[in-house]
């Protein structure tokens, strides 16, 4: 009886142990720590990970930081869901294609509002080829290079949005130097179109 007794004490207490370790506090540090991301803590958010039994946290803290990624990218806050993307970036979930297009939206305004900085950084975040070959993507880069080159920044316009037209789009891409090169004309700055916009016009 005694026995009965200390084996039934034994199991209740491992089953508490077991719910304890890998239910009821994982998913309150996990809690705890998605607060700390929210309030852009992320120190603070690290550390609270860590208290999760080891076996579990990997995948607790990457859905963590994978969906207040897409969180901070879908308010534009581009600084805080860099620090989100650091935590996956050479996991599985860096390549997921919500999270992706997310990146290519956040880098088409970055581009539009003249952000470089940050349209590279989320640029060289966006991992699915389809999405770097998306229409949309492409046009913004062409637009945004033609403004440049009418605006004699052709440096720029070449390494910063040109040279990241995918080989889909080479044909409107020879388009924009055409027309980049009638309006430098137009504006009498012959020697600019010459020597930065008629090497890509075909003859």
């Amino acid at each position: 009886i005694k026995n009965k007794k200390l084996v039934k004490i034994f199991s209740v207490c491992a089953v508490v142990f077991l719910l304890a370790n890998y239910v009821v506090f994982p998913q309150y540090y996990s809690s705890k720590a998605e607060e700390y991301i929210n309030d852009k803590d992320f120190g603070s958010a690290e550390k609270t990970y860590q208290k999760i039994t080891s076996q579990i946290r990997k995948s607790k803290e990457l859905d963590g930081y994978y969906n207040y990624c897409i969180k901070f990218l879908g308010e534009n806050d581009i600084d805080s869901a860099e620090q989100c993307y650091t935590k996956i970036q050479d996991t599985e979930k860096a390549k997921d294609d919500k999270l992706n297009n997310f990146w290519k939206e956040a880098c088409i305004n970055e581009a539009n509002n003249n952000n470089q900085d940050n349209m590279l950084l989320c640029y060289s975040h966006i991992k699915n080829q389809e999405t770097l070959e998306n229409k949309e993507l492409n046009e913004t880069f062409m637009e945004c290079g033609k403004k440049l080159l009418i605006d004699t920044d052709f440096e720029n316009a070449a390494t910063l949005y040109l040279s990241k037209v995918t080989d889909n789009y080479s044909t409107s891409l020879e388009n924009i130097y055409y027309e980049s090169a009638k309006q430098l004309i137009e504006k009498g700055k012959y020697i600019e179109a010459i020597d930065n916009c008629f090497n890509d016009i075909s003859a």
